[in-house]
């Protein structure tokens, strides 16, 4: 289905749902996959917006209930077993990807993400 976005300061979500789940006020209950794009902002943090982003994402790996490196994403990848999301830092950016099928289609959609920054 066509994504559902969300935008709240430098984060922004879109979420996939699923066209054969039940759906409430015309969106589906179920979601097959969320990315989520959180950008370093200037002047927000004190050591600058790329420390910004690799920070978020480094006290989100130590505190990951299972994580898993993954290799050839950004400048540092992780996969959550548990939450079934992959986590990537490049540049000024934190992105998530969400995926009830797994790694492979979460790296299918994140290379496709990374592709897409300016």
């Amino acid at each position: 289905m066509e994504p559902a976005k969300e935008q709240m300061a430098n984060l922004v979500t879109c979420a996939f749902g699923d066209p054969e789940s039940p759906k409430i006020g015309g969106r589906p209950i179920t979601r097959v996959l969320t990315l989520s794009v959180f950008t370093g902002e200037e002047g927000a943090y004190y050591a600058g917006p790329v420390a910004q982003a690799r920070d978020s994402y480094e006290t989100a790996r130590k505190n990951a209930a299972s994580s898993e490196a993954v290799a050839g994403l950004g400048e540092s990848a992780y996969w959550d077993k548990t939450f079934e999301t992959l986590s990537v830092h490049k540049g000024q950016y934190w992105i998530t990807a969400e995926a009830e099928a797994g790694l492979d289609v979460a790296k299918k959609v994140m290379g496709k993400a990374i592709e897409r920054l300016p």
